[in-house]
């Protein structure tokens, strides 16, 4: 899992981070997007959740919105041109608002999935000041990367509606503003998919060594609290 979050990364980076030669845009966001394509296709083949299927369907729409953008821009007539402009720039907007929910909501289910690879020591660093064991502390990260695919997409919803009034009503300030919360979202998102690849990163398969060593030490820890405990000696 951890190397597949790293392709949607560093998909993810390129499409907010430009890099130019010039006047010319060395990598355009659609070739970027392939890039996350590629990476929420191997988190669907490891997970089988519908969720990154639903987001990688939302991408390769983004990535055809931004490639008829450009063409118009190079081919297209003065009206034809921005027409094209604006109405894939909407489908992108979209598309990027479905890909980045479904893209979290599916990262939050796959911590509860049965059927991918855990890790006590993982769950164990995750859960350091809980009572709670390994199921808990994926429980937690379900909540934590559910709660913020509803908060990004709320955030980036918003952004959106600014970005359009700015652009009917020719207010400059409101478009720098929302274009800067704009990049501030898809960041946060950079953040989020790097924390993914990080919690990932210590993923073992369920008969490692570790993980049974690790789960027998939890085992001997919960047998010398009970025998600690008043009702365990009464008994």
């Amino acid at each position: 899992m951890s190397e597949k979050y790293k392709v949607v990364f560093w998909g993810l980076f390129l499409t907010t981070v430009h890099i130019n030669l010039g006047s010319i845009q060395l990598l355009p966001p659609f070739i970027a997007l392939l890039i996350v394509y590629a990476g929420l296709g191997g988190l669907f083949s490891i997970s089988d959740l519908n969720e990154f299927k639903t987001a990688r369907t939302f991408c390769l729409i983004a990535a055809a919105a931004n490639l008829s953008g450009w063409a118009a821009a190079l081919v297209g007539p003065v009206l034809g041109r921005q027409l094209g402009e604006g109405l894939s720039s909407g489908v992108y907007i979209i598309c990027e608002m479905g890909l980045f929910y479904f893209l979290l909501t599916g990262s939050a289910r796959a911590f509860l999935a049965p059927d991918l690879p855990r890790s006590a020591l993982w769950a164990g660093r995750e859960n350091n000041a809980g009572h709670s064991g390994p199921e808990a502390a994926m429980d937690e990260k379900f909540v934590f990367y559910q709660g913020r695919a509803v908060l990004i997409t709320v955030v980036f919803g918003i952004v959106n509606v600014g970005l359009i009034i700015g652009s009917a009503l020719y207010l400059e300030t409101l478009l720098w503003l929302v274009m800067l919360a704009g990049f501030i979202v898809q960041i946060w998102m950079l953040v989020l998919v790097h924390g993914l690849d990080k919690a990932w990163r210590a993923e073992l398969p369920p008969g490692d060594p570790a993980v049974i060593s690790e789960m027998g030490n939890r085992m001997d820890g919960e047998v010398q609290t009970a025998e600690k405990d008043p009702e365990f000696e009464e008994r």
